[in-house]
């Protein structure tokens, strides 16, 4: 399943029967008191703060799993440092930076009209005194971090690139949705190094990268806190775009490339035609528009109205705010994440591809179970000038998998699984056979 621009932790939960000195608390009081609750332990009583419509989805054991997760990446909880109340529609949302050992990590609680929790996301992660990840192919190679300047603060990200070389071609990689760091790591736990490993293998090729952490996460979190309740998916086009141009006013890069992985390939592939780029290369994207992606997403889950789905993604793709959503997808269609989608909705992805005109790189796998080889080859049919390349046994982090569900899905939290050697290959190959004159 997909998760969206924000990690859904999401927890999807319930309440007790209506409670008139519950609902008397202050919401940020609850949002303190469910955190101190989860660090004591005692998970049955936080499962009580849920609202009564969201509680029966709860998983068995998912707060005590989650805040177990957390201690084990972040380290012990310490407390609260910052709390503000942001409205959006009728929900209140408890934006709290809390203090963990290993870093501060700010959650969005949304409390209903009658205070009870309908869930949380977390919407950023800055580690303390982090030391950029590395691989052991550095010694040919310069790893800089740095930050560009982008609308409403500061992008942070990790230039890698060849030592012995006065020029060379760069390639912006551009990470999918949900909380994916510029390394291919997710703050829910999933660690697989897949972006790291790019920009490694890149190099070793004599290819420069640049990797980055999306706005509100990692260490991009120098922006407004109450944006982030109405981020878009252009803003991370624009940021996508300023980095390019930040990319092209270095001489050192002959070429600058982008590729974009999973909903990356559609914020790469608009952010193209923003800005002069030489290549594009779109790595697991989809071909379809984002709502019809959800949609068989949703389809392939037992237990899920295929009709009550359809007529809540097309309340959203009208601009409007679908309410009449049932108990079990609410926290996946809160008002703020239903803006978010129609920001993406707005694209298609086998429109905007036409509007190229570089050299354009198509590559997806045949083990891939988040985006079908059929996405590539719709692609592929909308620019027939693109290259394609269906890698057998590829799946979505772009490394050797099985088409089994639950061995495939263990590949995400394997760092040490090298890439899939032929997408090395395909990608040198590809950026080796670029014009220099080439650009958008």
């Amino acid at each position: 399943m997909r998760t969206f621009f924000v990690c859904t932790i999401a927890l999807l939960s319930g309440c007790l029967l209506y409670n008139p000195c519950h609902a008397q608390e202050p919401d940020t009081l609850l949002a303190e008191k469910f955190m101190d609750l989860n660090n004591t332990g005692r998970f049955s009583e936080a499962k009580e703060m849920f609202a009564a419509s969201i509680r029966p989805q709860l998983p068995p054991d998912v707060l005590k799993k989650t805040w177990e997760l957390l201690n084990k990446k972040y380290g012990k909880y310490r407390g609260i440092e910052s709390m503000e109340v942001i409205r959006v529609d009728t929900f209140r949302h408890v934006r709290t930076i809390c203090d963990f050992e290993k870093a501060e990590i700010t959650f969005s609680f949304a409390f209903n009209p009658s205070h009870w929790l309908y869930g949380f996301v977390i919407v950023g992660v800055s580690e303390k005194d982090s030391k950029p990840a590395v691989s052991g192919l550095l010694p040919h190679t310069i790893s800089i971090d740095t930050s560009v300047r982008v609308n409403g603060g500061k992008i942070y990200g990790t230039l890698l690139a060849p030592k012995n070389k006065k020029t060379y071609p760069v390639v912006l990689i551009i990470a999918g949705s949900g909380p994916t760091d510029r390394n291919g790591n997710s703050t829910l736990g999933e660690t697989s190094n897949m972006y790291l490993m790019l920009a490694d293998s890149l190099a070793a090729h004599g290819i420069a990268s640049f990797r980055y952490d999306k706005r509100y996460l990692g260490k991009s979190v120098d922006f407004l806190p109450s944006a982030i309740e109405h981020i878009s998916f252009d803003d991370y086009v624009d940021d996508a775009a300023d980095i390019v141009n930040f990319l092209k006013n270095d001489p050192a890069f002959s070429q600058v490339i982008i590729a974009g992985h999973s909903e990356g390939s559609l914020i790469g592939m608009i952010a193209a035609q923003k800005t002069k780029v030489n290549a594009y290369i779109s790595l697991a994207g989809a071909g379809e528009n984002f709502g019809k992606i959800l949609e068989w997403q949703l389809d392939q889950q037992e237990g899920i109205n295929k009709d009550t789905v359809k007529n809540i993604l097309n309340t959203i793709r009208e601009g409007k705010i679908a309410t009449d959503i049932p108990s079990y997808l609410q926290m996946l269609f809160l008002p703020y994440l239903q803006h978010y989608m129609f920001t993406e909705m707005r694209y298609d992805p086998s429109e905007e591809i036409k509007k190229l005109s570089v050299p354009v790189l198509i590559v997806n796998g045949t083990t891939d179970i988040q985006v079908n080889m059929k996405q590539a080859e719709l692609l592929h049919r909308a620019k027939p000038d693109a290259a394609l390349s269906i890698i057998p046994g590829m799946n979505h982090i772009l490394k050797d998998a099985p088409e089994e569900r639950s061995e495939n899905i263990a590949t995400y939290n394997n760092p040490d699984l090298p890439l899939n050697g032929t997408l090395i290959k395909e990608i040198v190959q590809f950026i080796n056979s670029i014009p220099s004159h080439s650009h958008s």
